[in-house]
């Protein structure tokens, strides 16, 4: 009987790993994607354990699902990005709705002085909280409409146009003078991937996105991994790409695995680097962003 679990625990994780690679045909595979990594490392056991007895057949179902995982992950292995000398600092930031401790973010802002914020889940409260920003941060765009708080670009950059919101209220964006010429900054607030609402709320957000000018710097909380199906979607509408790393953001408990959702994606033309920084009192956390942009 143990031999017969391990096999088809192998199976079945091996079948788990490869459904992650088919979002394009239904969300439910994409759901399967943000556990790749876990998957992959769930496979090792899976792997070594029929080597007791010499399960060669289930030992190889084990190391093909962990270099599957593997090849799945090439994007976010690679060498993160060090950008010693940034032209712009950014701070990207999922509040938590109900977040009792702001004053951790405050001083976080503070100590770093980024040139602009991108925030998700601003309730009454936390605007109130954050009112003072407004010196710092004059050009502001708040859009309500998520059920657990607003989107927000705040932003020390000269403008440029009008700034907008989606429809639905998970995307808020801004044009803004940067560098030697114009760069959009946003900020985003997806659903959860299936049995949720990701799928949907994203079809409505593509159009949006499509329509974004200049060098695009698009950060939130995603509740997708950086090689998902959704967030592939997105980088292509918006000619953008994910800053490169594994940087698992958002974390329930210690009985829930850690998952890479807070994200930031920006246009080619800029060198990048993510850095994660403490919770400020969330469940997210937050991200210093140090852009560079090219010649």
């Amino acid at each position: 009987m143990f031999k017969l679990i391990i096999r088809l625990g192998a199976v079945l994780v091996l079948l788990a790993i490869v459904g992650g690679f088919f979002g394009g045909i239904h969300p439910a595979f994409d759901t399967l994607s943000v556990f790749r990594v876990h998957l992959g490392l769930l496979s090792i056991p899976f792997a070594v354990l029929p080597l007791l007895w010499r399960g060669k057949w289930a030992a190889r179902i084990g190391m093909l699902g962990c270099g599957i995982a593997i090849i799945g992950l090439w994007s976010v292995l690679l060498p993160p990005v060090v950008v010693s000398q940034p032209q712009l600092v950014g701070y990207q930031h999922n509040l938590r709705y109900d977040n009792r401790d702001l004053d951790q973010v405050l001083a976080a802002i503070d100590a770093l002085d980024p040139d602009f914020l991108l925030l998700q889940e601003l309730s009454d409260a936390n605007l109130a909280a954050l009112a003072g920003l407004t010196e710092a941060y004059p050009n502001q765009i708040i859009c309500p409409g998520a059920p657990v708080g607003a989107v927000a670009v705040y932003s020390r950059l000269p403008p440029f146009g009008e700034p907008g919101c989606a429809r639905n209220g998970y995307l808020a964006w801004m044009e803004v003078q940067a560098g030697d010429g114009l760069a959009t900054l946003a900020s985003i607030h997806l659903n959860w991937p299936w049995p949720y609402e990701q799928h949907q709320v994203l079809g409505r957000l593509l159009p949006e996105l499509e329509q974004m000018k200049g060098r695009i710097i698009l950060g939130g909380d995603f509740n997708a991994v950086p090689w998902s199906r959704s967030v592939s979607s997105i980088a292509q509408a918006t000619n953008t790409r994910p800053i490169p790393g594994f940087r698992p953001s958002f974390q329930l408990s210690v009985l829930r695995p850690a998952l890479p959702i807070d994200l930031t994606l920006t246009h080619a033309d800029i060198r990048a680097e993510a850095i994660l920084l403490g919770h400020g009192g969330s469940d997210h956390r937050a991200t210093e962003l140090r852009l560079e942009f090219g010649q």
